[in-house]
């Protein structure tokens, strides 16, 4: 995953990504 590395830093990027 892209924010796997910074899952920590890119908990909400993810998510916003996500949706």
């Amino acid at each position: 995953f892209k924010f796997k590395k910074g899952k920590k830093r890119n908990k909400t990027k993810g998510i916003q990504m996500r949706k």
